[in-house]
């Protein structure tokens, strides 16, 4: 799940408190598994499991396309951002 560069950079951010920082890291990812099986657990409910890699491909889309945007870097580096312009 983290390696340790990540972890690092959680720490530095706040280190007087950074068990408070790597423990809420840790529980909203623990708290986005379990939205996602819920999630899915609703879409084969109300339609079909086929649906769900309808759902799963448009969510990795929607949050590859948030990432780019809200990149420190310029986004002229990156081809994608040909492609939304």
């Amino acid at each position: 799940m983290l390696d340790i560069r990540s972890c690092t950079n959680l720490v530095s951010l706040a280190p007087q408190s950074s068990w408070i920082v790597l423990s809420l890291n840790s529980t909203f990812v623990q708290l986005g598994f379990a939205s996602g099986a819920d999630f899915g657990g609703i879409t084969v409910g109300n339609f079909s499991i086929t649906a769900v890699t309808w759902i799963s491909a448009t969510s990795a889309m929607l949050a590859a396309i948030i990432a780019i945007l809200s990149s420190p870097f310029p986004l002229s580096k990156y081809p994608m951002y040909l492609l939304l312009k």
